[in-house]
C-alpha cells in the first residue's frame, strides 16, 4: 500500500516519490500503467492506453501536506473521456493513497463530480456533505492531468510545471 499523507517537509516544498519495481534484479522507474496496477485501480483500458510512461506522485506541504499525481497523456481525447469514466471510481482508487479516510459506505462514493473553476483551470471537483471540495483533477494542457486535493497544491504545481517547461535563455 501506498500512503503518503504522513510525509513532513518544509513550508512549500515539493516532493516527489518515485515508485519502482524490480524488474530481472534491476529497480526500475515503473510506468503510469504498472502504477494503477500496483494501487488496483479501476482506470478505464482507454484512459490507460493514452497514459504516457512518466507520471509524478508526490506532496506539496503548504498549510499541511496535501498530495497530487501529475499524468502525462498524448492522446487527449481519450484521456478525458477516461478521466470521466473513472469518476465514479476515482475516490475509492486515489482515498487510500492520497491518505484521505472515509469508509467503504460512504456516500462520497456515490457523489459525483461537478464541473468547476479552479484557478482558472477548468476542473472536475467532488465535494463532500459541507461543500468543502475533497479531490479534484484539471487538464493543464491537453497533454497534462493534475490530480490534487488543494488549490494551492494546483497552483505550485501549474508554476512549477510551466518554468520547467520554459526553454533556457
Amino acid at each position: 500500500m501506498i500512503c503518503i499523507a504522513g510525509a513532513n517537509n518544509k513550508l512549500d516544498t515539493v516532493e516527489n516519490i518515485y515508485i519502482t519495481e524490480n524488474i530481472n534484479g534491476s529497480e526500475t522507474a515503473a510506468a503510469a500503467q504498472r502504477f494503477f496496477f500496483f494501487i488496483d485501480s479501476r482506470v478505464p483500458p482507454s484512459l490507460l492506453r493514452s497514459l504516457g510512461n512518466n507520471f509524478a506522485l508526490g506532496f506539496h506541504t503548504f498549510n499541511g501536506n496535501h498530495p497530487f499525481l501529475v499524468l502525462k497523456t498524448g492522446f487527449y481525447e481519450n484521456a478525458f473521456a477516461g478521466m470521466l469514466g473513472w469518476e465514479q471510481y476515482m475516490a475509492r482508487d486515489i482515498f487510500p493513497i492520497f491518505g484521505i479516510k472515509k469508509k467503504e459506505g460512504s456516500a462520497i462514493f456515490l457523489r459525483p463530480f461537478e464541473d468547476k473553476t479552479v484557478k482558472n483551470l477548468d476542473a472536475r471537483v467532488l465535494k463532500d456533505d459541507d461543500g468543502e471540495i475533497l479531490l479534484f483533477y484539471v487538464f493543464k494542457d491537453k497533454g497534462t492531468i493534475i490530480i490534487t486535493d488543494s488549490e494551492n497544491t494546483l497552483s505550485e504545481l501549474v508554476k512549477r510545471l510551466n518554468y520547467s517547461a520554459t526553454p533556457s535563455r
